[in-house]
């Protein structure tokens, strides 16, 4: 059984870490998860990180696409980029097939690691003049 975690704890960077497979019920079950970090309306940069992941279902897909699509306004009120952690190319045709059905109007960027992602969203927030506190490396552990 797969988990998907929401860890808004050091926000303004949000880290979503998927592992293996998912249910319906739990990838619905993030979704509303994610519905409470845009609660708070501030700066966000989120880091997906899908190394671990398992097969994402065309259920999935459609219910990403369509919460994105739904919540527009306010995704693009505090987005300042998304980061992907891809390693697979199943999963990079995943995100291709997501921003097919909903394209972003924010930046985001594809990186192997989580320490390149985090390194990315330091760069992206400091040019934005946001200020964060930096993540301890044992939190982003994916393994």
């Amino acid at each position: 059984m797969g988990s998907i975690v929401v860890d808004a704890s050091h926000r303004p960077i949000i880290l979503v870490t998927f592992t293996g497979n998912v249910t319906n019920k739990a990838f619905d079950a993030y979704l509303m998860e994610m519905d409470k970090t845009l609660e708070n309306l501030g700066p966000r940069v989120v880091i997906f990180d899908a190394l671990a992941s398992g097969r994402t279902p065309a259920y999935h897909r459609r219910r990403q696409a369509q919460w994105i699509r739904e919540r527009m306004p306010l995704l693009r009120q505090g987005t300042v980029a998304n980061l992907f952690v891809l390693a697979s190319p199943v999963i990079r045709m995943v995100l291709a097939s997501i921003l097919w059905m909903q394209r972003m109007p924010w930046p985001y960027h594809v990186v192997p690691t989580v320490e390149e992602a985090l390194e990315k969203a330091y760069k992206l927030l400091d040019q934005k003049g946001i200020d964060y506190t930096p993540m301890p490396a044992v939190e982003c552990s994916t393994g």
